[in-house]
């Protein structure tokens, strides 16, 4: 039988290289590589493991290079090599955390919100600690301070009613114009019958109620219009409001973020 098993182990080049620490029945040894040889009895069954160790330095640039490094599996790995600790992790979450965070208030930041849309809000959340001290339960959620998310929810809402006095203000001065167009063939109508006979009464009656009945409409959409135009004078003014609100609130957090950023 084979007395003496002899392995040739080579050290991974990853990570800009492996060094090997096991000495243990190294005959020929250098950091890349070791020559092992494991006495044998016969039929006997042996496992030898080999270490390695490298040293790595990764660079988190960006605010992507964070997620990326916070979302991958090598995490709980350097966690139970006490290689980083969790106060580092949740630094790490509170970088993120910030810097969505300001993408959001320098949207919000716009009096009249024109590059804020209502969909800006589905990842935000509201909250009634202080953003420093909080952490969202995941990277993509960002946490508002609750009277900045209130203002901004209430511009964004004043906003929506202002589209939507709008198109119900377009819808009703269409309909208007159809009724104009209507009023004005009936009175061609009515002119037209006095070239006709004995049945022209008839015919008469029947436009004018439909003249009188088109006319009803068209004072009732001017009624809705003097109304729409109110409404949209006070959700103006509304919006006005909230917007100036969530802009001087934005406006003071992100110098406070600011002036905390240049401290640290």
């Amino acid at each position: 039988h084979i007395q003496k098993l002899y392995i040739d182990h080579v050290a991974s080049p990853n990570d800009g290289g492996y060094s090997i620490l096991t000495e243990t029945n190294g005959i020929k040894q250098n950091k890349e590589f070791t020559r092992f040889v494991i006495p044998l009895k016969q039929e006997e069954e042996c496992e030898f493991e080999v270490v390695e160790e490298a040293t790595c330095t990764e660079s988190l640039q960006t605010q992507s290079d964070i997620e990326q490094f916070l979302r991958s599996p090598q995490i709980s790995e350097l966690l139970k090599l006490d290689i980083i600790d969790t106060k580092l992790v949740d630094h790490l979450k509170c970088i993120v955390h910030v810097i969505r965070l300001k993408k959001v208030l320098k949207k919000l930041e716009n009096p009249v919100l024109r590059c804020f849309k209502p969909s800006d809000l589905t990842n935000c959340f509201s909250t009634e600690k202080d953003f420093d001290a909080c952490i969202p339960d995941a990277l993509y959620q960002v946490l508002v301070p609750l009277d900045i998310y209130n203002a901004a929810s209430t511009s964004i809402a004043c906003q929506e009613k202002i589209q939507r006095l709008n198109r119900q203000t377009q819808s009703n001065k269409d309909q208007e114009k159809v009724l104009f167009v209507e009023q004005e063939r009936l009175r061609k109508n009515i002119v037209s019958l006095d070239k006709m006979g004995d049945s022209k009464e008839s015919l008469l009656i029947r436009y004018i109620r439909d003249l009188n009945s088109t006319e009803d409409k068209v004072n009732e959409l001017r009624s809705e219009l003097s109304k729409l135009d109110d409404a949209l004078l006070v959700a103006h003014g509304s919006k006005q409001k909230a917007s100036q609100a969530c802009t001087n609130l934005v406006t003071a957090l992100l110098k406070r973020i600011d002036a905390d950023e240049k401290a640290n």
